[in-house]
């Protein structure tokens, strides 16, 4: 079940549109607080090898730092790839991160 959903998210992330991911980086400039989140969730799977075995209280999202290059992220042309190309196996040793 977890692999067919797996894969049922990956195929919606792979059919977004140039249009959609157009406003999704718009909004990035100004986000909603839930799209905030989501963007910055991404950021910290997509670059959790850069937290692992490390303590879960020496990982912060700093916005200062960290909500430019969710938006670098974004902009992007290999996003939606690394998106649907994610391997969650790369999340052993990462710590567990409350946002």
């Amino acid at each position: 079940a977890l692999g067919q959903a797996r894969q049922d998210a990956s195929e919606r992330v792979g059919s977004l549109t140039k249009r959609q991911l157009s406003e999704i980086r718009q909004l990035a400039r100004s986000p909603p607080d839930a799209i905030r989140r989501m963007l910055a969730s991404c950021w910290l799977l997509l670059n959790c090898d850069r937290f692992k075995d490390r303590p879960p209280s020496s990982v912060k999202f700093d916005d200062s730092k960290d909500w430019p290059r969710c938006q670098a992220m974004l902009a992007d042309d290999r996003f939606v790839a690394r998106i649907t190309g994610f391997d969650p196996a790369c999340l052993e040793g990462a710590p567990l991160v409350p946002l």
